[in-house]
């Protein structure tokens, strides 16, 4: 199945609540190019975990004067319905903005078509060792370990500049999607 007009898609939470969107960037992709892309913090109005804090660096004083992604909503709204969305463990940012919408009872007329790059690689990567393994073995080639975006980039030598920065982290899952296509057909199976 080809996939020409799509939307990449992360969002950082502020805690462990999927409605507490702190930043979300997108790329909308038509035929290889980019046609749109978006990028900004979200005041989620909900309090920061510090260990979230320490997965992204992002603090409350970085988005208090922030829209809010009620207010975000129709920069990103047209791009986000109008295309199948992609994004590294996707169920994570398609509940997320799912959450944060209802929060601000934004009602969608049908669900999002996504396509999970994670979910993807597993299927046309079947080589690689699971995440559920701990350890690299000695001798063991450490660019075959793992489904995360950091290690499927590493694999696939795509620069990751910031990982955990949604705009970064949708620069490095638009190339792997790319990567992975380049591996594989999509099936219908891989549309959710």
């Amino acid at each position: 199945m080809e996939l020409n007009h799509y939307t990449v898609i992360d969002v950082e939470l502020a805690n462990f609540n999927p409605s507490s969107i702190c930043q979300i960037a997108l790329q909308e992709v038509l035929n290889h190019q980019v046609i749109f892309e978006a990028s900004s913090l979200i005041n989620p109005q909900e309090r920061f975990a510090s260990i979230c804090v320490g997965v992204h660096g992002i603090q409350y004083q970085d988005v208090k004067k922030a829209p809010t992604l009620e207010q975000y909503w129709p920069t990103i709204k047209d791009h986000c319905l109008n295309t199948v969305l992609v994004a590294h463990n996707a169920i994570f940012d398609v509940s997320a903005l799912n959450a944060s919408l209802e929060k601000y009872h934004i009602l969608l007329d049908d669900n999002f078509t996504y396509v999970c790059t994670m979910l993807l690689a597993k299927r046309l990567l079947p080589e690689r060792v699971s995440k559920s393994r701990k350890k690299v073995l000695p001798g063991e080639d450490s660019t075959k370990y793992g489904f995360g975006l950091a290690s499927l980039c590493q694999h696939y030598h795509i620069n990751m500049l910031k990982h955990h920065d949604a705009f970064s982290d949708v620069v490095a899952c638009h190339s792997l999607l790319e990567k992975l296509l380049q591996s594989g057909e999509l099936v219908a199976a891989d549309f959710h």
